[in-house]
């Protein structure tokens, strides 16, 4: 086991102690450090939390050109970029073939997210296999980031639920918006009243 991880297993036998998480937000360093140093690493550990969410936000180009690295400092936060934004179809990339409906429930972290029922449609940045749960209950998936080799549609494919990757989902499709998944074509369909597959 790794210091980190011994750490991270120290920070939750203690109910004071920060989340397990945040030992991820420390510097190897600062790790020997916290139980002298506990409010200021505190501190740090909060900045650096809310940095990171920050970071997440920010709408980074498809294409990073080495020559031009100072203009990602200035990159402005995510937004919907879809060109039928104001449509009621959105053209994505398919990812995994099939055809769902059901409401839309947008999920930032797979540790946040309580409430779902099954039927969703799962609408989020993308996945890991800290997302796998979630996948249980879904009958579709929406990813902002990914292709055919990304997690999700591999998970999607393996889990027979269509999947799309949408850039500009989450801000396109908030939850409880009652859409129709065609993954084969790449497309979400906004839809009125109850999302239903014919």
């Amino acid at each position: 086991m790794f210091p980190s991880e011994v750490s991270g297993i120290a920070f939750t036998a203690d109910p004071n102690r920060p989340d397990c998480d945040d030992v991820f937000f420390l510097r190897w360093e600062e790790l020997d450090r916290f139980e002298g140093e506990r409010e200021v690493l505190g501190d740090r550990i909060r900045d650096r939390t809310r940095l990171h969410r920050v970071w997440r936000r920010l709408g980074l180009p498809d294409v990073i050109d080495s020559d031009r690295l100072d203009d990602l400092a200035t990159c402005p936060a995510r937004r919907a970029s879809n060109d039928a934004a104001d449509g009621a179809c959105l053209q994505g990339v398919a990812v995994a073939p099939g055809l769902a409906a059901g409401t839309a429930w947008v999920v930032h972290d797979p540790g946040e997210a309580s409430g779902l029922e099954s039927g969703y449609v799962l609408i989020c940045p993308t996945t890991d296999p800290g997302w796998m749960p979630l996948f249980a209950g879904a009958r579709a998936l929406v990813m902002e980031r990914g292709g055919v080799l990304s997690h999700g549609a591999i998970v999607a494919r393996d889990c027979a639920i269509p999947a799309v990757v949408l850039p500009g989902a989450i801000d396109l499709l908030p939850t409880g918006t009652a859409v129709r998944v065609d993954g084969a074509r790449g497309t979400v369909e906004r839809m009125e009243g109850d999302a239903r597959v014919d």
